[in-house]
């Protein structure tokens, strides 16, 4: 520890022995309190620790009381009447204390030749000689300008002054001979927030471990009635006192107060703060909070944003750039470049969608759309062009006046456009009445039964050879039995042999028959321990048979829960049937594909104003049974 006075080293002692603060925390008070010495402030390691919250008030008095009594007091008629010892924890810092500036100090003298100056806070008191040569000057005399000053609180003990005047101090020996008591101040009043009020970190660590500098985190969301802030009120300090005695009251508690925005209502008693709606609370510059249903980006979505991740509606007054992310409820920007979007609902670009992957489980309307994959629910519009992209709808795909090129556009609702194709771009194919969504939960459906039937297949060829196993195991017991049987069998009649020897005392064929018995009990326990060890396998193995079964049970019931789940989804489908179809107000160029549930068309030459539609053959004896029927509008 730090170099300070004995009893805020013992002070610090009996704090960590009591388990009321660590040593580390110990040691940042003695830190701080050289900091604000050398500030001129003298406070005490407890004083701090109060403050620091380490240590209650309560448990600081209780400290500070034990060692008052246990250290040594002046003795009678060592202080004068009507005047108080330096406390405890503020004795003895002569020799620690930092030269104090006596710049504005308030100096008072006698005959003996020693000055008495005050600071200017009353807080503490020097004597020093005014001149050169050592002065011979009484304990009583320098009581004397202490009483004539009127100090009256914390002064030093009788013979920590005759100490002093003992050594013969000179000009600039400075001894304190009075400290005041510092105020211990109260706890601050704090707003104390229920929410991360900064959310998006500089960066994030992915499973890999690697840096992830796109990605930010997940903006923080609440419900209504949430709690988000709250006051917590301060408390009052302890009052201190200066060395004339006098009170010096610490600073009250500051006032604070909640300010509440949009979606943010106050509690009755002005102390807390709940939120009003469900959506993304937020700390205002203004100190005011609120909670709004939208996230509003000023800009791009980019490096200063990072990814974006909100539940709930996303408006950005600016692109999507390549390589982000935007995950929410709604969408509205101006352009996506590249990225990867998945919303709920509708998404709203004011310009173009160029490059980027998105899927919406709403509308997806756009000024042009260019070689992007896009999976909607409902509807996709668009404005001027779809120029070589990929776009699958359960709703009707529109871009009445407007150009597709070179597009692959699934729509199940039906296909409404001016021109599709052109002379100089790649054919189209448009096909319409199929569910897309559907059709990819079926194939991921399919796949899921594929692997569970894989791993069912597995389980077999594995049971298949545990059961093996167990049959050989079987027989291999069965022989040791037989082993053993024989091998008692041996040992039995050998035990005849030996009773018949004991009556002729026939000891060399005593010795040879005892023997051969010992022999025969060895490879008896060997062959019994044999058969514990394939008796004990077996079983194991039939453990293993009826895990196995049960694995292979468990498979052919979520293959069978799969199947069916296909069985109700196409028997869904079933039921209506959209009739679908594709309308060209323009021209239909040549080699576009149109295909529906049951017929295909490739379009040979140029259509103009056409409406195609997969209808039942009128005539199914001189054809298939459904035909793409091409009609003029």
């Amino acid at each position: 520890m730090t170099d300070t006075s004995v009893l805020d080293n013992k002070f610090a002692n009996t704090v960590q022995e009591k388990g009321y603060a660590s040593k580390e925390q110990i040691e940042r008070a003695f830190q701080e309190q050289q900091r604000q010495a050398l500030q001129g402030n003298i406070v005490s390691v407890g004083n701090l620790l109060v403050q620091a919250e380490i240590i209650t008030l309560e448990q600081h008095d209780e400290i500070l009381e034990f060692h008052t009594e246990k250290d040594e007091r002046p003795s009678d008629g060592e202080t004068d009447a009507g005047t108080v010892p330096a406390p405890e924890e503020d004795r003895d810092w002569n020799d620690t204390d930092p030269p104090p500036d006596l710049t504005g100090a308030k100096k008072v003298q006698n005959d003996s030749g020693f000055e008495l100056a005050i600071l200017p806070d009353k807080s503490r008191a020097y004597i020093y000689p005014q001149g050169d040569e050592p002065l011979d000057v009484g304990l009583e005399v320098i009581k004397g300008l202490v009483q004539i000053e009127g100090i009256k609180f914390g002064i030093a003990a009788d013979r920590k002054i005759a100490e002093y005047l003992a050594s013969r101090p000179a000009r600039g020996d400075l001894f304190k001979i009075a400290q005041g008591k510092s105020f211990v101040p109260g706890k601050p009043t704090k707003i104390k927030y229920h929410f991360d009020t900064n959310p998006l970190k500089p960066a994030t660590i992915d499973e890999s471990g690697k840096i992830d500098y796109k990605n930010r985190g997940k903006i923080p969301m609440v419900k209504e009635g949430d709690l988000l802030a709250e006051i917590i009120p301060g408390t009052e300090g302890q009052p201190g006192r200066d060395i004339y005695g006098g009170i010096v009251d610490p600073p009250p508690p500051d006032l604070v107060h909640l300010s509440c925005g949009m979606g943010v209502k106050k509690s009755k008693d002005g102390l807390k703060a709940y939120s009003e709606i469900y959506g993304r609370p937020e700390l205002l510059d203004n100190g005011s909070v609120c909670v709004s249903d939208t996230l509003s980006i000023s800009g791009d979505v980019g490096i200063e944003t990072g990814h974006i991740e909100f539940d709930g509606k996303i408006d950005i007054r600016g692109a999507i750039q390549e390589g982000y992310r935007v995950k929410g409820k709604t969408l509205t920007a101006d352009e996506i470049h590249k990225a990867q979007v998945d919303i709920e609902g509708d998404i709203l670009i004011r310009k173009g969608i160029i490059g980027a992957n998105v899927v919406a489980d709403g509308k997806v309307k756009a000024r042009h759309i260019r070689d992007a994959t896009i999976d909607a629910l409902d509807d996709i519009i668009v404005e001027r062009e779809i120029y070589e992209s990929h776009l699958e709808t359960n709703g009707v795909l529109r871009i009445e006046r407007g150009t597709i090129l070179g597009s692959t556009i699934s729509a199940m609702k039906g296909i409404e456009a001016s021109e599709i194709g052109s002379e100089a771009s790649d054919p189209c194919t448009l096909i319409t009445g199929i569910d897309n969504r559907l059709e990819k939960q079926i194939t991921s459906l399919n796949m899921q039964i594929a692997e569970k039937e894989k791993q069912r297949e597995k389980l077999k060829t594995l049971l298949h050879e545990v059961r093996d196993r167990v049959r050989s195991l079987e027989n291999d017991i069965k022989v040791c039995v037989e082993q053993k049987n024989q091998t008692i069998s041996k040992g039995n009649q050998l035990k005849q042999t030996l009773e018949s020897l004991k009556e002729t005392d026939d000891r060399p064929n005593i010795i040879k028959v005892l023997n051969i018995i010992k022999t025969l009990n060895c490879k008896l326990k060997q062959t019994q321990d044999k058969i514990d060890k394939l008796e004990k396998n077996r079983k194991q193995s039939e453990t293993d048979i009826d895990h196995r079964d049960n694995e292979i049970q468990k498979l052919e019931e979520e293959i069978r829960d799969l199947q069916s789940t296909i069985k109700s989804l196409l028997e869904n489908t079933k039921v209506k049937q959209p009739a679908a179809g594709v309308r060209a107000t323009g021209n239909v160029y040549d080699r576009t594909s149109i295909r529906g549930r049951n017929a295909s068309l490739i379009i040979k030459g140029i259509l103009k104003h056409v409406y195609i539609q997969e209808i039942k053959n009128p005539d199914p004896d001189s054809g298939p049974n459904w035909i793409m029927n091409v009609s003029r509008i």
